[in-house]
């Protein structure tokens, strides 16, 4: 008897009506339920996710950056299964799910506004790809490796070894610079200015041999010279050159290179580097009378 009395007693907690949707009651048994898969659902995607994550790390036609937006977004669909999964075995209609989070939302729509564009932004980012982790991007100035690609933040890694983390709308709506996109080749100048008096054809040969026999200095495509302009004091041009970085610090360290490089075969073959001059010429009819110049 006593067994009869525990067993109709947890029948009649177990059934217990705690609420209502529409002619249908939710009972307790609804709600253990709805936990128990609610707890099994999110341990299974965590281990379905750790073994999405193994497949993917073997694919090798895949970036990093693309792996994680496939895992991420494979376990966002995950959640919501479990989640629409409990909701209906709560019996809570869909449409009072979407009238709940519309409420909310409109609650805190205008104190989360960055937030959610933060979200929509960051989703965006990992569909599109204009980056992917382990580029070297510059962005509202700042320059520096991408390690991390949040559906809320991105995060670069600096030159001077600091950790910056972007919203994902500043990413998305700035001017954004990938220095490595497609490879890490890089064009860049160096600009040097000689004396009116140097032989221009001469110089420009010494100018493209300066730079292509730096150490790292592309062969492909060749370094080449632009005679920029005539300057005031000088003859001005740009070197041009290509080479392969990682980061800005590394293409500052090339251009000095070249600096010197310019400087150093140029005075060896006797070019002078101009700097700045001006010439004052005095007219004859005032070097003759002195007491002009004291006026003045």
């Amino acid at each position: 008897m006593d067994h009869l009395n525990v067993w109709d007693t947890f029948v009649t907690v177990w059934n217990y009506s705690l609420w209502k949707v529409g002619n249908q009651g939710v009972t307790v048994g609804h709600c253990i339920v709805a936990l128990i898969f609610m707890i099994l659902g999110f341990h299974v995607a965590r281990h379905v996710q750790g073994r999405l994550r193994e497949w993917l790390e073997k694919k090798r036609d895949l970036d990093s950056s693309g792996k994680v937006a496939l895992e991420r977004i494979a376990s966002a669909l995950m959640i919501s299964v479990v989640l629409y999964i409990t909701l209906a075995i709560l019996r809570i209609p869909l449409a009072v799910f979407h009238f709940v989070v519309g409420g909310l939302m409109i609650g805190i729509g205008f104190g989360a506004r960055e937030l959610f564009s933060n979200l929509i932004s960051g989703i965006i980012l990992m569909m599109e790809r204009p980056v992917k982790i382990g580029d070297v991007v510059e962005v509202e100035n700042e320059i520096g490796r991408v390690f991390n690609i949040g559906l809320r933040s991105f995060q670069i890694h600096t030159e001077n070894n600091i950790d910056i983390m972007l919203p994902n709308s500043v990413v998305l709506n700035e001017k954004l610079v990938n220095w490595t996109k497609n490879d890490r080749m890089v064009l860049t100048k160096v600009s040097i200015g000689i004396a009116y008096e140097s032989d221009i054809h001469k110089s420009t040969e010494l100018m493209i041999q300066a730079v292509a026999n730096l150490n790292g200095v592309l062969k492909e495509p060749a370094p080449f010279v632009l005679f920029k302009e005539h300057g005031n004091s000088t003859l001005n041009f740009d070197i041009y050159f290509a080479v392969n970085v990682n980061n800005k610090m590394e293409l500052w360290v090339f251009e000095s290179n070249a600096n010197y490089s310019l400087n150093d075969t140029l005075r060896a073959a006797g070019v002078d580097i101009a700097f700045p001059q001006l010439d004052v010429h005095l007219k004859e009819n005032l070097r003759n009378q002195p007491e002009i110049l004291r006026k003045d």
